[in-house]
């Protein structure tokens, strides 16, 4: 392991910042739909005031947003927390694997 360091090395951090730059997109993206829902309601409300149509159309639209986002965020942070504990699991059983330390249960 030691010896083929600088080949695996490299290419687990390349695969590692490609999967942690992929969930920072998808969280980046659900968080603007969350923020468009919520400022298109504020706006809608004042919009309402000046020109009833678009107000209520805004406002609609902004609970079409905020209701696709809850409905988004619930089992995406439910599969994110499982992906990083596979990963970590993955991880740990590669390390002990390489070491021969045991099972990550503790069955030895």
């Amino acid at each position: 392991a030691a010896i083929t360091f600088p080949i695996w090395l490299p290419i687990v951090c390349a695969l590692g910042g490609a999967a942690f730059g992929i969930v920072v997109a998808l969280i980046a993206i659900i968080f603007s739909f969350c923020v468009a829902g919520v400022a298109l309601l504020g706006g809608g409300i004042v919009t309402l005031i000046h020109i009833p149509p678009i107000g209520l159309m805004m406002i609609g639209a902004g609970l079409i947003f905020v209701s696709l986002c809850s409905l988004v965020l619930s089992p995406f942070f439910k599969w994110l927390w499982r992906t990083i504990v596979r990963f970590f699991n993955w991880i740990v059983n590669g390390i002990r694997r390489i070491f021969g330390v045991g099972s990550v249960n503790g069955n030895d």
